[in-house]
């Protein structure tokens, strides 16, 4: 008797087998794969792909920011370094977000994404993810404007 594998373990293993990060890839509603990336400007996770087709997208730095509108696509490229670092809720150290998205090194959970410097940064959050994401929203509430303002 075979062994029953879900859609998802299946394409995790083929991902992670062709060098992609894993947590970048969702299923769609209709189970087509998506690449997802969090928008620089809300915070809201988008679809690569569609966000492509719509030319929701800006080049900055050796990578392409994707939008969930022309309004955040605007806002970017108003003032683009302003809108491409977050600061790693681990060690406090600023935080390319088309690097850390190209090399895996970001979570999504409930409040947000979140990004790393590292593999050992993104190792300790999981650790206490509760007690660093209640770091950041006393952050988010005592800070002034600047180049992480509004999402991790």
């Amino acid at each position: 008797m075979g062994h029953r594998v879900g859609l998802g373990v299946v394409m995790s293993h083929l991902l992670a087998f062709a060098g992609c990060a894993t947590n970048d890839w969702s299923l769609g509603e209709i189970g087509e794969l998506m690449l997802v990336r969090a928008d620089p400007i809300c915070g809201r996770l988008i679809d690569e792909g569609k966000a492509a087709v719509q030319a929701l997208f800006s080049p900055y730095r050796e990578h392409l920011y994707y939008f969930c509108s022309m309004s955040c696509k605007q806002k970017f490229d108003q003032d683009r370094a302003v809108h491409v670092t977050r600061t790693d809720v681990v060690c406090r150290k600023q935080v390319e977000i088309g690097e850390a998205e190209e090399k895996g090194l970001y979570d999504d959970l409930e409040a947000g994404r979140y990004y790393f410097c590292s593999e050992g940064c993104r190792a300790k959050f999981h650790v206490a993810p509760e007690f660093y994401s209640q770091l950041h929203q006393e952050d988010q509430h005592t800070r002034q404007p600047g180049p992480d303002r509004a999402f991790p």
